[in-house]
């Protein structure tokens, strides 16, 4: 039997972002097309084959196999389905101890990545039915994590919500097939378009940003100063234990507290039904309430310093570096961080601690580096003043 062939896609075989045209044989210019491209032999781009496949055989809904399909081609393999809060039983929670003196890293400037990742340690918990598990379970990527940030990133380029630090998306793992600058080349190719990154790059990105996560979120135990660290732990949300040379991670009352409250971003059937509304304001005013009270009551750093930043914004917006001349002064914990560096540690802290809270919305940023107390913070604040009996504030001289 004879098939007649009218319509051939010729592709690279490495990634189909460098070159895929589609060639109508019927007609003598595309014939003189096909014999030019098969005699170059390689892709113009990255030099990789060329592969020639039949487009009718795509129109009978045949596979078709591309080394290096965008992420539209394969849709299936991301789920855009969100994660769910979730119920741990007293029985499996670790620690009541939840009394932290540590200050947060720097690295850690927003906190619903640390919310997800309390949400998806509780699921693991639950599911295996145990108090503690072994850290090595987090050698490899959480696929759930880093396709929240794929979604995420989705939502904020419909809803124009891409300026610096009003992004939802950051402080999650990244996606190898996300649509951000780093997975993308700087240079264009011949034809003036964007040149998305070879898969295996991207994903040796993406996994290079897991350990950062990994390292700064779950944390672990220092070999030789065995010290604890990590968000999740300087948080009070989790406890980390040594035993047998293994380390291993388990939930304190608070982290099972926080991991049962709903959110309105993170917690859906689809993210593609997440309004405007939800990816600006990130949280409930009930993980609002929640964040508060345990920081002002169990985390003894942070709460110096964002009641520091409140007291000092109530009225009128200050600079960052004026922020961060006031912590020093009160703070033992950031006079102790270098001035040098780029950006300093003492720096780098403040602009931490006044991103967390104003994604957590008691902060607002009217112009850059500029920050104010919002109506939520100033309400809060208030009440913690009247049950702690602080005394008037006066900025230091």
């Amino acid at each position: 039997m004879v098939v007649q062939i009218n319509n051939v896609r010729i592709t690279c075989s490495k990634n189909n972002q460098h070159i895929s045209v589609s060639i109508d044989l019927s007609v003598e210019k595309g014939k003189e097309w096909v014999l030019w491209m098969v005699g170059q032999g390689n892709c113009p781009m990255c030099g990789a084959p060329l592969l020639t496949t039949n487009e009718q055989d795509q129109n009978r809904n045949e596979k078709v196999f591309l080394v290096s399909e965008s992420y539209e081609e394969r849709s299936g393999e991301i789920q855009t389905k969100g994660i769910k809060p979730v119920k741990v039983p007293q029985t499996l929670v670790y620690s009541t101890n939840c009394k932290r003196k540590g200050m947060i890293s720097a690295h850690i400037s927003q906190l619903l990545p640390i919310k997800a990742a309390v949400d998806i340690l509780a699921g693991m918990i639950v599911e295996e039915k145990s108090k503690l598990l072994p850290m090595e379970i987090f050698e490899t990527p959480i696929k759930h994590l880093q396709e929240i940030r794929f979604n995420l990133i989705k939502l904020e380029n419909r809803f124009d919500r891409t300026k610096r630090g009003t992004r939802p998306s950051a402080g999650f793992p990244f996606h190898y097939e996300e649509d951000m600058p780093q997975m993308w080349y700087k240079n264009r190719d011949n034809f003036g378009k964007k040149r998305k990154k070879d898969i295996e790059e991207r994903k040796e990105i993406a996994e290079k940003s897991w350990l950062r996560f990994r390292n700064t979120v779950f944390g672990g135990i220092s070999r030789k100063e065995e010290v604890k660290y990590g968000a999740l732990y300087n948080l009070g949300l989790v406890d980390i234990i040594r035993d047998g040379g293994q380390n291993y991670i388990g939930l304190t009352s608070a982290g099972a507290e926080l991991s049962a409250i709903n959110n309105p971003l993170i917690h859906n059937e689809d993210f593609s039904n997440i309004t405007r509304e939800n990816l600006e304001k990130r949280f409930s005013l009930e993980e609002q309430n929640w964040f508060w009270n345990h920081v002002t009551e169990y985390i003894s750093a942070e709460a110096k310093s964002i009641t520091t930043c409140i007291k000092m914004t109530m009225i009128e917006n200050a600079h960052v570096s004026l922020i961060t001349e006031e912590l020093v002064r009160r703070n033992e914990d950031v006079r102790k961080l270098s001035t040098e560096g780029s950006p300093p540690p003492r720096r780098a802290y403040t602009s931490s601690v006044v991103n967390r809270w104003t994604g957590l919305g008691f902060l607002e940023r009217p112009s850059k580096g500029s920050y104010i107390t919002s109506d939520l913070g100033k309400n809060k604040f208030t009440q913690y003043q009247e049950k702690t009996s602080s005394p008037s504030w006066q900025r230091s001289k």
